[in-house]
C-alpha cells in the first residue's frame, strides 16, 4: 500500500483493523472460547473488497498492461467488479 502511496493515516487504520482480533464460534447458541486471528482478512470483513482490489491493482501496475482505449485492439484485456477479475490475452 505504500508503494501505491496511500496515506499513511488510511495504512495504519487497516492494521489496527487487523491487529489483534479474535472471533468466536456459535453452534447452537453457544459460544466457543476467542480464537484468535492472524495475518488474514476475516470472512465477510468489510476490508475484503478493498484489500482485494488495492493488490489486483499493483497487479496490473506492475504487469504494465495498457488499461486506455478499447477493447476491440487490446492484446490483454482486463475485467474487473468488486472481488472478481479476468484477464484475458
Amino acid at each position: 500500500m505504500e508503494e501505491m502511496h496511500i496515506p499513511w493515516k488510511l495504512i495504519t487504520l487497516v492494521r489496527a483493523t487487523m491487529r489483534k482480533t479474535q472471533c468466536q464460534i456459535k453452534i447452537q447458541n453457544m459460544l466457543s472460547s476467542p480464537i484468535i486471528t492472524r495475518n488474514r482478512v476475516r470472512q465477510e470483513d468489510s476490508l475484503a473488497c478493498l484489500l482485494f482490489n488495492i493488490a489486483l491493482e499493483k497487479v496490473v501496475r506492475d504487469a504494465d498492461i495498457n488499461t486506455r482505449g478499447t477493447i476491440f485492439y487490446k492484446p490483454v484485456q482486463i475485467l474487473a467488479f468488486a472481488d472478481d477479475i479476468d484477464i484475458n490475452w
